[in-house]
């Protein structure tokens, strides 16, 4: 007797994925909850990064995402500014041509597929040896999100006479 969660046609399977501890013995029963769309995976965003990146997250609210106007793979620019003691705060572009890889609400489930649509964290897709001033600079000033229309250039750039950049390598 096969419940009604077994998978019972080949195209019920096809094209979904399992967990990455998902184990699936050979000639054992597929059964639907086992079975995921890729966008529905716990791991979803490492998927989608290019080698040499890290996902970095960020929370963001309905101001930081531009009201919700920020959507997934498109490119922004992060705005570092930095407090100091004695003088004006310091800001500027740090790194240019981010990719969002997702953004979720506080559920973590995709703003595309949210019912609150209140946004709470922005997955980016950041180059691992930028993570380190991304942190810092995440710890010590705040980081904000504009959209970016150099779509053409390279992905995930430092800008090296970023004003926040020598701040953050002290």
């Amino acid at each position: 007797l096969l419940n009604e969660d077994c998978v019972l046609e080949e195209k019920e399977a096809l094209n979904k994925y399992t967990e990455i501890e998902g184990i699936i013995p050979k000639g054992s029963l597929l059964y639907k909850s086992m079975l995921f769309d890729e966008n529905e995976l716990p791991d979803y965003p490492t998927l989608k990064l290019k080698e040499g990146q890290n996902v970095f997250s960020l929370p963001i609210d309905l101001i930081k995402s531009s009201g919700n106007s920020l959507t997934n793979n498109q490119q922004i620019d992060l705005l570092v500014t930095i407090p100091q003691k004695k003088a004006n705060p310091v800001s500027d572009i740090l790194l240019s041509n981010v990719r969002i890889i997702n953004i979720v609400d506080r559920k973590g489930v995709d703003m595309k597929d949210s019912e609150t649509n209140i946004p709470s964290v922005i997955n980016l897709a950041i180059n691992k040896e930028y993570v380190s001033l991304l942190k810092k600079a995440s710890e010590i000033g705040t980081i904000d999100f504009y959209a970016t229309t150099q779509t053409n250039s390279e992905e995930c750039t430092l800008k090296q006479d970023s004003a926040v950049l020598k701040l953050l390598n002290e």
